[in-house]
């Protein structure tokens, strides 16, 4: 699941447009200078390359 939080409401990508059009954020959702917005990546495609290198980072 990819998603983000806008000042910690959770918003997932593949739900944007149905969000946005239903209007169930979109009328509680400023953005300000003070708007924090955070990339949500619930699972990560490691390649067999980048694997054992990852797996000797830890």
């Amino acid at each position: 699941m990819w998603g983000i939080n806008i000042n910690g409401e959770p918003i997932r990508l593949d739900e944007w447009d149905e969000i946005f059009a239903n209007q169930k954020v979109q009328d509680g959702l400023e953005f300000t200078r003070n708007t924090t917005v955070d990339l949500v990546i619930d699972r990560l495609l490691v390649s067999k390359a980048d694997q054992k290198r990852l797996a000797e980072a830890n």
